[in-house]
């Protein structure tokens, strides 16, 4: 059985992540926004990823913590690649990953099932 504070964590970091480069102004050398929002992608890929292997028992004691919608979010960034909206990439590290920040620090605070 997969341990779900090591997933957890990595969510967070990511989240994290995502947040501060979003906050950060565009660098002078990029021409223009693609290297900032490629790594925006990849880190929530990377969140639905963790959040697609976080055991089905952590994902149902932690409810509030958006599992199915990072879950999705990944699925339409990679089988989406050709499609993605921008503006909905940026609204999602801008709206959401805070939230989901604050329910992973708050569920990693505590005890998990497999701890």
């Amino acid at each position: 059985m997969k341990r779900a504070r090591p997933l957890l964590k990595d969510m967070l970091h990511y989240a994290r992540r995502a947040v501060e480069i979003a906050a950060e102004p565009a660098h002078p050398w990029q021409r223009s926004d693609d290297v900032r929002m490629l790594a925006l992608q990849r880190y929530l890929e990377i969140i639905g990823e963790a959040a697609n292997s976080v055991p089905v028992e952590t994902q149902v004691q932690f409810a509030d913590i958006a599992f199915p919608q990072a879950i999705a979010m990944r699925h339409r960034l990679i089988h989406g690649y050709n499609r993605i909206n921008i503006s909905i990439v940026e609204m999602t590290v801008r709206d959401d990953l805070p939230g989901l920040i604050a329910s992973l620090e708050k569920a990693l605070g505590g005890d998990l099932p497999g701890d």
